[in-house]
């Protein structure tokens, strides 16, 4: 429930957006990590997921979708011909980051087809969102909050008290899209440097 009234796709997916800004490698792990940011008009969150949690929760959206009854169906033709990433074994570094970057634009590219049709004016709508268990997934996945009757009509409440400089207070507080100690993949940064 949301305020006195229970929660719609509206509260959920309307104005959703989602991009992947960062690509990163921790320290002494053979695996990447992508660094989603999702932006529902009124919070912006980041997640951190590996490419198995992309694969995994696309094979389980796939088939939720394949075989449920609401309007979710429709979902199962448009992401199944997405392309994808495929997996791929890893044999040098280089190739190993050039598949990281080709891996992050496939992804944005799926997480926004995905989040395109689950927009109101298609079957969002019309899906049962309460017992609907690709939608629940779905929720799960991108740890999506639904905004409250205030949020939607433009009023917040109050943020918890942060201490911020006087010049930032009226500011969003940062978004960090990269976690501490991890390497960053893709940057000038994260190319070796060659002294002669």
């Amino acid at each position: 429930m949301v305020g006195s009234r229970a929660v719609t796709p509206d509260d959920v997916f309307l104005g959703l957006s989602a991009s992947i800004v960062s690509i990163t490698k921790e320290n002494y792990k053979e695996f990447y990590s992508y660094g989603v940011l999702l932006d529902n008009g009124v919070d912006q969150w980041t997640l951190h997921k590996r490419y198995s949690d992309f694969r995994r929760f696309r094979r389980a959206l796939l088939a939720m979708t394949r075989r449920c009854q609401c309007q979710c169906r429709f979902l199962y033709l448009p992401l199944s011909t997405v392309a994808f990433p495929k997996r791929t074994l890893f044999t040098w570094r280089h190739a190993a980051e050039r598949t990281a970057v080709e891996r992050q634009r496939r992804l944005a590219q799926f997480v926004s087809v995905l989040l395109c049709l689950l927009q109101p004016s298609t079957h969002a709508q019309t899906c049962d969102f309460a017992a609907c268990a690709v939608l629940n997934l779905i929720i799960k996945f991108l740890h999506i909050v639904p905004r409250t009757t205030m949020e939607l009509h433009g009023h917040r409440a109050p943020p918890p008290r942060m201490l911020w400089p006087a010049t930032a207070r009226r500011q969003k507080p940062p978004i960090y899209t990269i976690r501490e100690n991890d390497i960053v993949v893709g940057s000038p940064a994260s190319t070796r440097l060659e002294w002669y």
